[in-house]
């Protein structure tokens, strides 16, 4: 089987959830003996590595991210060089094309396949205005009716398509992230002062105020940090809210960190707090459970299907600095128990779903 990546997003993004996610597929289909795998790569990013088996094809192309109009610019550039790339070249057309950004090219004869991670630009549109959200949004619409196939990663997701699109179930297929095998329990090294966790970027739907103010109410707060790891420096408005709060001896942060000092910082905190409104998967509640560390995280329901009956959810502010009593009490599920759910969730299984989505496409 042929399968093409357009591999625009490794141009959109260096690094980061979505970027790992083709890392692990297009990595794992090269595994398997029928699949011929090309990856298209932009001359702006000539030293990326895949297997061995991956074959590369360079489009004459790069994206300009230094402000948002050039790059929505040079995004429309490269969809056109793209896709004259792809005419030319009929030995591609011979199977499935799976697009990394929301895109779909009329005229091709290869089955159409997007990844819809979330829906969040339709659930909060107050956050999104402008001409260049507007175009983006209805691109982005487009592409789901065209595409032949869309893959969403969790049935919280799936719904929230349906609901906004109303296209047919048949279309949609949901498939797990996976999890890598790094994150796991090891041994614990006493800090010198106990913490809590948050993980990841702070945009409006991650809540993050809500914490600083929640954690900020707790009596035993002065016996612990919050820690911060990734999602860059604090903006002015978060660093202003932690000085009002009288927080700047507890909130630290760490702006950029590996995979490895990640699960040592996990394995050594008191608990992850998650406190999103809104999340299409929530990768960090299986990273966190696979170290043996208890979550404290918001009771929405794609929390549920990721993380089952394990975190300690909350809804208000009294629920939440409940559960960091229980968390310093030791009062939640087995530990055991803990590590075990996030097993169900591995990216061979992601590939093998994502395989037989293509094969229900070419027959």
């Amino acid at each position: 089987m042929k399968i093409v990546f357009d591999g625009l997003i490794y141009s959109l993004q260096k690094q980061g959830g979505i970027s790992r996610y083709f890392d692990e597929l297009i990595n794992g289909l090269a595994e398997k003996q029928d699949c011929e795998i090309t990856v298209l790569i932009r001359k702006d990013i000539l030293n990326k590595v895949f297997n061995g088996r991956v074959k590369v094809e360079i489009i004459d192309s790069s994206i300009n991210t230094s402000n948002k109009l050039l790059k929505y610019l040079s995004i429309l550039i490269d969809g056109r060089k793209t896709k004259n790339f792809l005419k030319n070249r009929k030995d591609l057309q011979d199977g499935v094309l799976h697009h990394t950004y929301y895109r779909y090219f009329s005229d091709l004869k290869a089955k159409q396949v997007i990844t819809v991670y979330d829906m969040t630009d339709e659930i909060f549109p107050k956050f999104f205005k402008g001409i260049l959200y507007y175009l983006y949004a209805y691109n982005k619409k487009r592409v789901i009716f065209k595409s032949d196939s869309v893959i969403t990663i969790s049935e919280s997701t799936k719904k929230d398509i349906v609901n906004f699109y109303n296209i047919t179930l048949e279309k949609i297929n949901v498939i797990y992230l996976g999890i890598s095998n790094i994150f796991k329990k090891i041994n614990r090294n006493k800090p010198a002062k106990p913490f809590f966790l948050y993980v990841g970027y702070r945009y409006y739907y991650k809540n993050f105020p809500f914490l600083l103010k929640a954690f900020n109410l707790w009596s035993q707060k002065d016996k612990y940090d919050l820690l911060c790891l990734g999602g860059g420096e604090f903006n002015k408005a978060e660093t202003k809210l932690i000085n009002d709060l009288n927080l700047a001896n507890i909130v630290k942060q760490i702006p950029n960190i590996s995979d490895e000092e990640l699960v040592s910082y996990y394995n050594n905190a008191e608990a992850l707090a998650y406190p999103s409104l809104y999340e299409g998967f929530g990768l960090p509640i299986l990273e966190a459970m696979s170290c043996g560390t208890p979550v404290i995280c918001s009771d929405i329901p794609v929390f549920h299907e990721v993380g089952g009956e394990f975190p300690l959810y909350y809804k208000t502010s009294n629920n939440f600095l409940g559960q960091l009593e229980k968390t310093v009490n030791k009062k939640y599920s087995d530990i055991t128990k803990i590590i075990t759910w996030p097993k169900k969730f591995t990216w061979e299984k992601t590939v093998s779903d994502t395989m037989k989505t293509y094969r229900k496409l070419i027959g």
